[in-house]
């Protein structure tokens, strides 16, 4: 603590007594004295209960006090210097192993990163992508279906050019229910893959899909849906009681994406 912030603090700590002693002599109400110093009613009776019991010495911000733990300075310089002078370029924990090996300096590994960090000898770490919990699967079939299409050359034979797969999958043990070859994935595809799983097994709570354009209207690309315009696939749904989920990441999608790799395995052998 330096001089001036000596001063300030023997100054809030004499302001602090006067309210307490004018607050027990009923000069103010503790609410006025609370104000006064900026500061709850409750945490001034706490220190009024505190200077009684320790004296006026409690007043003193504890936070402000060094931690008798704290690591002197010219440790914080010799290693600075050390990293400076022999282990330029280091990452933190290559530093903080030769350190340790090579020096009689024993300090542990979070504090030499920060102080590196602070100092600019090192760049600060990128943050971790977003973390996603694993979906739980729906308890009982009917409850929900993927529905998605896969743009890919599934035949080999020479001049077979590419189509897409679409294929609707029951989430809770990712059933197959529909699947159908088409030139390219359309509001026409769509629906037909729901009208011949509703025709088969029945309706169904959810469908969770992409959010392609015969799915959804999004008025910003790769933005939010818009769901006061619904398309004609989603108009649909709602006629048929169907709850339309859209997936906003690839990683949401992930359970759908790998239905299609042990069909493209099977057709490969083809």
């Amino acid at each position: 603590m330096t001089r001036v912030d000596a001063l300030n603090e023997v100054e809030r700590v004499m302001k602090i007594e006067e309210m307490i002693l004018k607050a027990a002599a009923r000069e103010m109400s503790w609410t006025q004295a609370a104000e006064i110093l900026g500061m709850s009613t409750r945490h001034l009776r706490r220190l009024r209960t505190r200077r009684e019991i320790e004296g006026i010495q409690s007043l003193i911000d504890r936070r402000r006090a060094p931690s008798p733990r704290r690591i002197p300075e010219e440790i914080s310089e010799q290693v600075l210097a050390y990293y400076r002078e022999e282990c330029r370029g280091f990452n933190p924990t290559h530093f903080h192993e030769e350190l340790m090996a090579n020096t009689e300096i024993k300090v542990g590994y979070t504090w030499v990163k920060s102080l590196l960090r602070k100092h600019g000898l090192i760049s600060k770490e990128r943050k971790r992508g977003k973390y996603r919990q694993r979906r739980e699967r729906r308890e009982m079939t009917g409850m929900m279906l993927h529905l998605d299409g896969s743009y890919h050359r599934w035949f080999t034979h020479e001049g077979d050019e590419k189509q897409t797969l679409v294929v609707a999958m029951d989430d809770a043990d990712s059933r197959i229910l529909s699947t159908e070859f088409v030139a390219q994935e359309s509001t026409q595809s769509v629906m037909k893959c729901i009208y011949n799983v509703v025709l088969k097994y029945g309706t169904f709570i959810d469908l969770y899909t992409d959010r392609a354009s015969h799915f959804a209207y999004t008025p910003d690309a790769n933005g939010k849906v818009d769901p006061s315009r619904p398309t004609q696939f989603g108009v649909a749904l709602k006629d048929l009681n169907i709850n339309l989920i859209w997936a906003y990441s690839p990683q949401a999608r992930g359970r759908g994406e790998r239905l299609f790799r042990p069909f493209r395995t099977l057709w490969s052998m083809n």
